[in-house]
């Protein structure tokens, strides 16, 4: 690897002090590095497309300052980009962010040395349909979240898989996710743990309405739409939906968002011999 980019969470290294010393080290090596300072949550989607245009093709490496949420962020900006992310943690453990802010130079110096492996993540790609016109394709390594925004309401849906009607529901709000993302908002909706390895989409109801329902695991090559029903109860809901957090899009009755398996992956370099079982035990461990 000889060409690096390092895109730091501008709240998590304000003054760039350990993006510029990350820099000076690759540089000092013979390793060309540039960086850039990024917002953590941007309502602007122009903004990710323009940091996605200061990153070269031929980057051999993205290192992500930050943690979890700043890496999933990044994946979605270089969705179009075949680019390995390397995440620096800067908070809390995480799942996806392994090096730790202590240990930055020891992992550096494994980088350099090739000792590491990639791994590849499945992502989501999603499709908004607002009064029957199709809007353009987003991309999501953890999850789509359609749910309610604002008053205490619960909306109606339909969920479709393959083009045919799974079941409809009233609830909060539904979740698909990826197996990476099985550990985020997934979890806390009751959904399962996948290991990320896995190719599986899963579809899980916010609190719905009903004791029957449970959350679903599906094939990577299963199409699910889920669309927002034409009834008076959602003319009195808000709804919105958004990728890996991302802006929100309101929904209103009769709009729907199509999700299949994106043409693109996330590769993700791993450093350390620890696998997911060791950091969930060690997340399940925590009070």
């Amino acid at each position: 690897m000889n060409k690096f980019f390092i895109l730091a969470n501008n709240e998590k290294d304000p003054e760039l002090e350990k993006t510029k010393a990350i820099a000076q080290f690759l540089e000092l090596r013979g390793k060309k590095c540039n960086y850039l300072a990024i917002e953590r949550i941007c309502e602007d989607e122009g903004y990710n497309r323009k940091v996605a245009k200061k990153i070269d093709d031929d980057t051999d490496l993205v290192l992500v300052l930050g943690g979890d949420g700043t890496l999933i962020q990044v994946a979605g900006i270089l969705s179009n980009k075949d680019i390995p992310l390397l995440g620096i943690n800067m908070g809390n453990l995480g799942f996806l962010a392994e090096v730790e802010k202590e240990n930055i130079f020891e992992a550096l110096d494994k980088l350099l040395n090739d000792e590491y492996e990639i791994e590849e993540r499945m992502m989501l790609a999603g499709e908004v349909t607002l009064s029957g016109m199709k809007m353009n394709h987003n991309h999501a390594l953890n999850d789509i979240i359609i749910s309610r925004n604002g008053a205490i309401k619960v909306a109606s849906f339909n969920i479709y898989v393959n083009q045919k009607l799974l079941y409809s529901v009233d609830a909060d709000g539904i979740v698909i996710s990826t197996p990476t993302g099985s550990t985020a908002y997934n979890l806390s909706a009751g959904g399962p743990i996948v290991a990320p390895y896995a190719e599986c989409i899963i579809i899980t109801p916010i609190c719905a309405h009903s004791i029957n329902l449970r959350p679903i695991i599906l094939s990577k090559d299963d199409e699910v739409k889920v669309e927002l029903c034409m009834n008076e109860r959602n003319s009195n809901s808000s709804v919105a939906v958004s990728f890996d957090g991302g802006a929100a899009c309101p929904l209103n009755n009769g709009d729907s968002v199509d999700v299949k398996r994106s043409y693109s992956k996330t590769r993700i370099v791993k450093l350390s011999k620890a696998n997911f079982f060791d950091v969930l035990s060690r997340k399940m461990a925590e009070k």
